[in-house]
């Protein structure tokens, strides 16, 4: 249960590092944190995460998270998480200048809002 508590305290402060914008650095260490005690919802997590590395210049890394988020989703049956994670990997690969996958996931992700009616968040069930 402590470990729990200590996952859900480093997200929370990813998430004030990376809001504020005061230390990426600072964000992705305590998603990493996050991760390691486990107690978050891996979907945010890990689209949390993603966007920080993004942010940070980390695409590779980046894509790596989202993608391990995309096939959580994936596994759950999460369309709106699906959606979103595509969407993310879409912007990241376009940061790296890789159209071709860029409109792959930004495809699939429009694919998928389109059959769950709007764009629902990550996190949403």
């Amino acid at each position: 249960q402590n470990r729990s508590a200590l996952g859900q305290l480093s997200n929370l402060q990813g998430i004030v590092y990376e809001e504020t914008s005061s230390s990426l650095d600072s964000a992705i260490y305590h998603y990493e944190k996050a991760i390691e005690y486990g107690g978050v919802n891996p979907l945010s997590l890990y689209n949390n995460m993603g966007l920080a590395c993004s942010r940070r210049g980390m695409i590779v890394q980046a894509i790596q998270y989202l993608e391990e988020g995309l096939e959580i989703a994936q596994k759950e049956g999460n369309l709106g998480a699906q959606a979103a994670m595509a969407n993310n990997i879409a912007g990241a690969h376009s940061k790296i200048d890789n159209p071709e996958k860029a409109k792959e996931y930004a495809l699939k992700s429009l694919e998928l809002k389109g059959r769950i009616g709007d764009g629902s968040r990550v996190g949403d069930g």
